[in-house]
């Protein structure tokens, strides 16, 4: 071989085997850093747990707890009360240290703003691996028929729900339920003792003398916390849960598909005709009051009562936790048999995004929320009643008068209920409602012909 030969050889080996090297390194450093995905943030986002970027379908395996590529879980819900929100924190640092590659980001806003954020991340293939969706079988259905949310049936962790089959829709399961809520009437018991109230009202008529008893003395009867519009449903859904829902499960539903008329229905004219009568007894400014407020009036002793869900009893005990808080369902009949205590789920609860690229790691999150410690802290922190199978009863006092009303066979289960309008009829009655009360002369017939009129209009375009 010439000289020449030879040094081309010699140069063509040594460029191989740095070609050889730099491939060995690429391959050695392509398991590092784990980008792949999307996981964009929200403005109203708080995050638990490192940073990191959403993982795609290299994302590691959720089998063990050990290491693999970094993964980050988005979570979004609506829950505004601080005991929730320290539950919710609770369940994600448990699932944190059980597996320390996997961190969840937070993301919570109103329940005002709530489905706007979820559609826009959706439309922007930013959706989260896991959203609260408290109503899949009425106003979230939707999330379901556009095939947003996975089964859940086959899950290990559904077994562990008290009476799970009554969440299913179509025969599957698509929400995680965590707690079962009372609707009704949350009251300053220190408040009806300085009034001379020794005994909370179980009829209409007692009821109504209860708020005159509380207003003469000084007292501002109802909280009202109507910036929210929620809220000013909820101040009708008390009623609702008993004259409607405990008759006719399908009773909203019935409006959404036009067979029942607003015009025509007794049952609704006279909610709305108690709904105008008691808020004569709200305090000033209601409009102006947010969710935060309207709890903070009962827990300081600033106004009596507040009507609407269990949940409310963290949001008013977080402000005072001394405070002697009871509880009794809202009587809108003179009949005392009829004013039975509404305790239920709404069929729903945590739902996966189906389209998820961590739907494996979001369906561990979901077991571990599914835990007795998990459930126990939800009676601690969020002061609820879990649903998961072995806890027993909550400790917390107002819960206690709840636990009477079962005791004594008062309460009734609304579970699968339709208790809530969907999407636009949703909307529309909503801000009827709040014309109905901002209108001087309150014309409940008024109302009724302009939702018959709205709900058509709804129903037509569909």
């Amino acid at each position: 071989m010439t000289q020449e030969g030879f040094e081309l050889r010699r140069h063509l080996s040594i460029a191989f085997i740095l070609l050889l090297v730099a491939a060995l390194i690429a391959a050695c450093g392509s398991g590092g850093s784990g980008n792949s995905g999307s996981s964009g943030s929200s403005s109203s986002s708080s995050s638990s747990g490192g940073s990191g970027s959403s993982g795609g379908s290299g994302s590691g395996s959720p089998g063990g707890s050990g290491g693999g590529e970094k993964v980050t879980l988005q979570l979004a819900h609506f829950m505004g009360e601080e005991g929730a929100r320290l539950w919710v924190e609770d369940f994600v640092k448990t699932f944190e240290e059980k597996y320390p590659n996997v961190s969840v980001e937070i993301i919570a806003t109103s329940s005002d703003n709530y489905h706007t954020l979820l559609r826009t991340k959706i439309a922007s293939d930013d959706a989260p691996d896991v959203m609260l969706l408290a109503f899949l079988g009425t106003s979230d259905r939707v999330y379901v028929d556009e095939g947003y949310v996975a089964d859940l049936s086959d899950q290990p962790f559904i077994d562990r729900i008290i009476g799970i089959e009554r969440h299913r829709i179509d025969g599957k399961i698509y929400g995680l339920p965590f707690d079962m809520n009372a609707y009704g009437v949350m009251y300053n018991k220190d408040l009806f003792a300085k009034a001379g109230i020794t005994e909370v009202p179980r009829t209409y008529s007692a009821f109504m003398e209860t708020l005159e008893k509380l207003q003469q003395a000084g007292i501002t009867p109802i909280s009202a916390g109507f910036k929210e519009l929620n809220i000013i449903g909820s101040f009708l859904s008390v009623d609702l849960f008993n004259s409607a829902y405990s008759k006719n499960p399908n009773y909203l539903k019935e409006f959404e598909e036009r067979t029942r008329k607003f015009a025509d229905d007794q049952t609704m004219r006279e909610a709305l005709q108690r709904y105008v009568e008691r808020f004569k007894y709200v305090q000033n400014d209601p409009f102006g009051t947010d969710r935060t407020t309207y709890a903070n009036l009962v827990a300081t002793g600033q106004a009596a009562m507040l009507l609407d869900g269990s949940w409310m009893i963290d949001a008013i005990k977080n402000i005072n936790p001394d405070v002697n808080l009871g509880f009794f369902p809202f009587p809108y009949s003179e009949n005392e048999a009829d004013n039975l205590l509404p305790l239920g789920t709404g069929i729903g609860g945590w739902a996966v995004y189906e389209h998820s690229p961590n739907k494996e790691w979001a369906f561990k999150l979901l077991d571990t929320i599914a835990t007795v410690e998990m459930g126990q802290s939800l009676q601690k922190n969020k002061k609820a009643v879990s649903v998961v199978k072995g806890l027993g009863e909550s400790t917390d006092p107002t819960f206690r008068d709840i636990n009477e009303y079962q005791a004594k066979d008062l309460v009734y289960d609304y579970t699968g209920a339709y208790t809530n309008f969907t999407a636009e009829y949703r909307t529309v009655f909503q801000q009827q409602l709040t014309t109905l009360l901002m209108d001087p002369k309150h014309d409940v017939d008024a109302v009724l012909k302009q939702l018959d009129a709205e709900f058509d209009r709804i129903h037509d375009m569909g």
